[in-house]
């Protein structure tokens, strides 16, 4: 008898280990966040201390774009950390306006989209600012009965000696 209750309640114990063993687990699967879909736009109006560009954002992704603009750096591969412009939020076209350039320098510039998955950069784009110019102008200043010849450079005179 004793071998007869030893082998139901081991059967017993092995049908609770199976009915618990075969629970329906439930995980949850969260959506994995997806960055923004840009593109960077030519550079344009090109000054020797001021650019033009911006980008357009095609997609935000499923997840609304919170910061836009471009980077650009004097080296390649720009991100947020170098120069940037911050150009509102949203999808879209944008504008930006590249400052505090040099003269003769060569610039590589992305537009870039921040989002709750990360920031995402579109192509980049390279290009050089013109060198600084020179302006001369000549004439000849009166002062009372004297004439001077006169050049000036960048707003700055030099006179010129009479040859006397």
């Amino acid at each position: 008898m004793n071998k007869t209750i030893t082998k139901i309640a081991l059967i017993a114990l092995a049908g609770l280990l199976i009915i618990n063993g075969c629970k329906k687990e439930t995980n949850t699967i969260s959506a994995a966040a997806v960055t923004a879909a840009l593109t960077t736009t030519a550079v344009t109006i090109i000054n020797t201390s001021t650019a033009q560009s911006g980008g357009n954002i095609t997609s935000d992704g499923g997840n609304a774009i919170t910061s836009r603009g471009v980077c650009w750096s004097t080296t390649t591969g720009p991100t947020t950390a170098n120069s940037k412009t911050t150009d509102g939020a949203g999808n879209g076209l944008f504008t930006s306006a590249l400052t505090g350039l040099t003269g003769g320098t060569t610039y590589y510039v992305k537009a870039y989209g921040t989002n709750s998955a990360g920031t995402t950069y579109g192509n980049e784009i390279s290009f050089t600012t013109p060198v600084d110019k020179d302006v001369y102008v000549a004439g000849i200043e009166v002062n009372g009965t004297q004439r001077v010849g006169k050049v000036w450079k960048n707003g700055v005179a030099t006179s010129l000696s009479t040859g006397t």
